[in-house]
């Protein structure tokens, strides 16, 4: 196995555990109780489709070097953590439970359940249920 070939099987490495392992870990581990309004969470969907992808392709294209892929890549990694915790949070306000975050792991299907959790209103009143809004 050549040098390059090596780099571009980590790089794949890398990628298919940013886009399917660390969504599943943060599903699972979000066990805090609380839970998100569909208006915040429409900024984090902003944010997680369309601001971060943008940040990351000035940079790459600014800085072309290994190093920047690299911090890029833990950065992203972070970046979908806290995005799927907040998923989880919104599937929990609209009375959904895990199930759905974890069907939002799927490339496609994650945009439709995305769509989904910002138009679900909550399940609750809003005055039982500890939020992450505030």
């Amino acid at each position: 196995m050549e040098t390059g070939s090596g780099i571009l099987f980590g790089a794949a490495f890398a990628v298919l555990v940013i886009v399917i392992a660390v969504p599943i870990v943060a599903i699972y581990r979000e066990n805090s109780g609380l839970t998100m309004r569909r208006g915040r969470f429409a900024l984090w969907v902003l944010l997680y489709l369309i601001v971060a992808p943008t940040v990351v392709n000035v940079v790459a294209e600014i800085l072309p070097n290994i190093a920047v892929y690299v911090v890029l890549a833990v950065i992203w990694g972070i970046v979908t953590y806290l995005f799927y915790q907040r998923v989880v949070r919104r599937a929990r306000d609209a009375g959904k439970g895990k199930r759905i975050p974890y069907i939002g792991v799927v490339p496609i299907a994650n945009v439709v359940v995305f769509v989904i959790l910002m138009i679900v209103p909550s399940a609750s009143s809003g005055e039982d249920a500890q939020t992450a809004d505030a």
